[in-house]
């Protein structure tokens, strides 16, 4: 049996060298083959000469180079789109993620679930990465309707037919995560250790979680188009009311209305609503254009080597 892990590569040269060998033997004591799958995400550092360089010692390793900077997550659905494994592993190159605790994951695949997700015993995450890490969180549990015991990290091991089909989503805006829950019909949580970030600085921050967020509710989600639809649902219901009123002063009490202000106000409110459901359909179409012609992919590779 064949045992494939997917890691996306940015600014990790100096942890390639320790967690390419560690993986290969891990599985090879476990008695399977080893395929590891590094993509690098267009990385400014010397993480590219570190593959290649890995690549010469080590036959198992599979490496490719995106044309240009596209994401974690693009960079991990490129990664499983090149992976050929019966059990699949995604992982950081951190080595927060210890190699050792790989079995953990693939063995409990390996008894039912097609898919099985870290849940870290102890975070050692940056407190800001953590804030933007529960930002996500919730999204993901609001979304997916996730009990809130849950843990969802990017540390997980997943059956060959679950990566067959999310191979097969055709999508510019991947969030791996959101199209594991999407394809899989249950997974369940393994504990493992969680280590402290050796080498550099985690490349979150705040903003790119919110990003997150919105890449997550936008894409996975009807939550917007929901939202405007009750706005717009709320207001035609207090126009009506409220022009019932006016035609009650009017022909019951005979009470002509005084209202330019209130008029105005109100021409200005649905105004500004009508534009704002504008403003949400063309970030919609342009998504879904950028989608459909192509000027957007997930991911292009410029090198690989197999």
């Amino acid at each position: 049996m064949k045992i494939s892990v997917a890691i996306p590569v940015y600014k990790s040269e100096k942890t390639l060298p320790t967690l390419v060998p560690r993986l290969i033997d891990v599985i090879s004591e476990m008695g399977h083959d080893a395929e590891i799958v590094c993509v690098d995400d267009h990385s400014p550092d010397g993480s590219w000469s570190a593959l290649t360089t890995l690549k010469a010692d080590h036959p198992a390793l599979k490496i490719a180079r995106l044309a240009r900077n596209a994401g974690q997550h693009n960079a991990v659905f490129c990664a499983l789109t090149l992976t050929t494994g019966d059990v699949v592993v995604t992982m950081d190159d951190d080595l927060q993620h210890p190699p050792e605790e790989v079995p953990k994951l693939v063995n409990a695949v390996l008894s039912g679930p097609e898919l099985v997700i870290a849940a870290y015993e102890g975070k050692k995450h940056s407190a800001a990465r953590n804030l933007g890490g529960r930002l996500v969180d919730t999204a993901l549990r609001r979304i997916f309707k996730l009990d809130g015991s849950v843990q969802l990290t990017s540390f997980r091991a997943m059956s060959r037919a679950l990566v067959e089909r999310v191979k097969n989503t055709y999508t510019a805006y991947p969030y791996i995560t959101a199209l594991l829950l999407s394809h899989s019909g249950s997974f369940v949580n393994v504990t493992v250790r969680h280590e402290p970030r050796r080498e550099g600085k985690s490349n979150y921050d705040l903003t790119k979680s919110l990003k997150l967020v919105l890449n997550l509710v936008l894409t996975y989600s009807s939550y917007p188009a929901i939202l405007i639809s009750t706005l717009c649902a709320l207001v035609f219901f207090l126009l009506v009311g409220y022009a019932a009123y006016i035609l009650y002063l009017g022909l019951v009490q005979g009470t002509s209305v005084p209202g330019w202000t209130s008029t105005i106000l109100a021409v200005t409110f649905l105004n500004g609503l009508v534009l704002l459901g504008l403003a949400l359909l063309s970030f919609y179409i342009s998504r879904m254009y950028l989608q459909i012609s192509g000027l957007r992919s997930a991911f292009s590779i410029e090198r690989i080597h197999e």
